[in-house]
């Protein structure tokens, strides 16, 4: 027996407590007594955001009566829709963890189709009109989140059933066999102007149909001939530009672009200047940051947030004038899963951005390290600038002056004024270390070697407009 609107057993709950998923289940099925078909969904949260960043917590901040009225009246209007027996909704706030359980949604009713849809209504609406703050938690710091166009596109999806008096026809879904729920733009244009030939063709006049759906008469004509003509192909909007554009990027260039992408999370500019030096291939920045758009890869894994500008930015032009030098702590996971430390000192050559860069099972290399840097490089270093670090202090002072260099302090709490080897640091993170998978020191060590000879001479560097370091260097030698 069908249920009247508002007199179906709705229930709608929103805890801060995480809940037994079987255990609700199992309750609700209790209340569901009579019913053909009982569908439920379980939302767990992602360990990842949408641009692949590592997502430590979701917290979900809520308004005391007015999010419970909410959950109520999308439960309360899935059940009346869809002529549902039950329903219920168990909603967390607060603070959520990865991996746990953020929503239950649950519908028993007469027919499995009709709890799939009462699910499916319930979840667009839950996910937009929700009462509900979002934001996402991570290494990447602290983000408020809105419904994307994704999910406001599933949202109105369902408009154009709201014209029909669900309370007096429940049951109605148009066109059921042709899948409304999954239909794209085309497929709606289509389905829309079919109901309109339908509807003249059922009442027999068509200033009548044309005015209750506000259209002119001449275009329900040439619907109705492109109809006869050529079917329900006939009814698609013709494309205003041609399918095949005469400058069409080639799948092979696209096929560079993401490669390039997936693999080396190279940014536009930087993809720009790789084809360009290696493949003679010649495509502007917004055409590739276009491919990795439509490709959903114009977001990278770790996000890139703005900076604050502390200082002018300098640039010397002697080579080895001033050298930056810097630690980078590394941690990688051993055969036996134990965690295994190693420090990667590196030196920066300000004007050319040359680098030189060794591995070290200990801290307190530093003095060795110099000794390296000055038989490595192709220039004499006048200038060493390092930050405050303990392994910087008196002992490898004496010895960088002992040597004839200046050995020059950057001031405390300020790693910008050190920002060409910090930010090398971050594109030996993002290009190497990321894609590096550790199984020993001699390994690891002939890596970083090939990584640097990589990095010198062949890799585009953003400074000089995609000339590589040495070709700088010799520019300015």
């Amino acid at each position: 027996m069908r249920q009247l609107p508002g007199t179906v057993p709705v229930s709608a709950i929103l805890t801060e407590e995480t809940f037994d998923v079987a255990d609700a289940l199992a309750r609700f099925s209790v209340s569901a007594k009579g019913a053909g078909a009982i569908v439920s969904f379980q939302g767990i949260t992602r360990p990842e955001t949408k641009c692949g960043e590592p997502l430590d917590r979701l917290v979900l901040e809520w308004h005391p009566r007015l999010t419970e009225i909410s959950l109520h009246q999308i439960a309360q209007a899935g059940a009346d829709r869809f002529a549902a027996r039950a329903v219920t909704v168990v909603h967390r706030c607060g603070v959520i963890l990865s991996g746990e359980t953020i929503v239950l949604v649950a519908v028993a009713s007469d027919h499995r189709r009709h709890g799939f849809l009462a699910a499916d209504y319930i979840m667009d609406r839950l996910k937009t009109d929700a009462v509900f703050w979002k934001r996402e938690e991570g290494a990447f710091g602290s983000r408020w989140i809105e419904p994307t166009q994704r999910d406001q596109h599933d949202r109105t999806r369902w408009n154009h059933v709201d014209m029909y008096n669900s309370a007096r026809r429940p049951f109605y879904y148009p066109h059921w066999g042709r899948k409304v729920v999954s239909m794209n733009s085309d497929q709606r244009e289509i389905q829309r102007k079919l109901r309109v030939l339908e509807h003249a063709d059922k009442i027999g006049d068509v200033s009548k149909t044309c005015r209750y759906f506000g259209i002119g008469r001449a275009s329900f004509y040439r619907w109705r001939k492109a109809y006869a003509d050529k079917g329900e192909a006939g009814l698609l909007v013709a494309r205003s530009v041609p399918h095949n554009h005469p400058n069409k990027m080639s799948a092979e260039v696209e096929e560079k672009i993401l490669h390039l992408r997936r693999k080396y999370h190279l940014g536009p500019i930087r993809i720009v200047w790789y084809l360009e030096r290696y493949h003679a291939i010649k495509v502007s920045d917004a055409g590739v940051y276009r491919t990795l758009k439509r490709h959903g890869l114009n977001c990278l894994p770790r996000g890139t947030r703005l900076r604050k500008v502390h200082t002018q930015r300098y640039n010397k032009q002697v080579p080895g004038h001033h050298i930056q030098m810097d630690v980078k702590f590394l941690i990688f996971k051993g055969k036996q899963g134990q965690k295994v430390k190693r420090y990667q000192y590196t030196a920066i050559d300000d004007a050319t951005r040359v680098r030189a860069l060794k591995v070290y099972k200990r801290h307190t290399q530093a003095i060795d390290f110099v000794n390296h840097i000055v038989e490595k490089f192709p220039f004499r270093i006048q200038q060493i600038r390092t930050d405050n670090g303990h392994e910087f202090q008196a002992k490898f002072h004496w010895h960088v002056e002992d040597k004839g260099i200046r050995h020059v302090y950057i001031k405390p709490s300020s790693p910008q004024l050190n920002g060409k080897v910090e930010r090398s640091h971050r594109s030996d993170q993002q290009e190497f270390y990321q894609l590096l998978s550790y199984k020993d020191d001699v390994d690891l060590e002939e890596k970083l070697d090939e990584w640097e000879r990589f990095y010198n001479f062949a890799r585009p560097h953003g400074a000089f407009n995609g000339k590589t370091p040495y070709e700088a260097l010799r520019e300015r030698l």
